[in-house]
C-alpha cells in the first residue's frame, strides 16, 4: 500500500472522527527495503589432490629396528607391530599403550581401540577395560614413564 494514501485517509478518518491531524503528514516515505539475500556459500572442492595421511609411526619399524623388535617381545606372538602402530599419533603413545596392556593384563587390541577409534586417555581406556580394581592414572603413568624410557634407550636423547 502507498505509504502517501494511507496516511491521507488516516487524516481524513481523523478529520471525521474530531481527531488532531498533523502537519506534514502527507509526504511519501520510502518504502522499507527487504535486506539482501545472505549470498548462499557452496562448498569448493580443494583445488589440490588429497594427500595420503601417513602415520608417523608408520615407518617405525625402517627408522628404528630395535624399538620395533623390543614392541614384537611385548605384542602376542605373531602380531604385526607394522599394523599394530597403525592410528598411534606418536611411537611414544603406541609404546605406553602396549606397556599398559602388559602392565594391566588387557589385550592390545582392546586398549587400542580406546585409544585410537574412541579418543579416550590411557588412563580412561584402562579404567574402561580393566577386570580388577587398578589406579588407572597410576598405570597410565607407569607405562607412559616405560615408553619414554624406552625410546631414550633406543633412540638416544630427545
Amino acid at each position: 500500500m502507498n505509504t502517501k494514501l494511507w496516511v491521507q485517509s488516516l487524516v481524513v478518518a481523523g478529520a471525521l472522527t474530531g481527531a488532531v491531524a498533523l502537519a506534514g503528514c502527507n509526504r511519501d516515505v520510502a518504502e522499507p527495503t527487504p535486506p539482501p539475500p545472505a549470498p548462499s556459500v557452496a562448498a569448493q572442492p580443494d583445488a589440490r589432490p588429497a594427500r595420503p595421511v601417513v602415520s608417523r609411526v608408520a615407518t617405525m619399524r625402517s627408522a628404528t629396528p630395535t624399538l620395533a623388535e623390543k614392541a614384537q617381545g611385548l605384542l602376542n606372538p605373531g602380531a604385526d607391530v607394522n599394523l599394530a602402530v597403525q592410528g598411534f599419533g606418536s611411537p611414544q603413545q603406541f609404546l605406553a599403550v602396549v606397556y599398559a596392556a602388559k602392565n594391566v593384563n588387557v589385550p592390545f587390541v582392546v586398549l587400542k581401540d580406546k585409544v585410537v577409534t574412541k579418543k579416550m586417555t590411557l588412563a580412561q581406556a584402562i579404567s574402561a577395560t580393566s577386570k580388577y580394581s587398578v589406579n588407572a592414572n597410576l598405570e597410565a603413568a607407569r607405562a607412559e614413564s616405560e615408553a619414554r624410557a624406552d625410546l631414550a634407550r633406543k633412540t638416544g636423547p630427545q
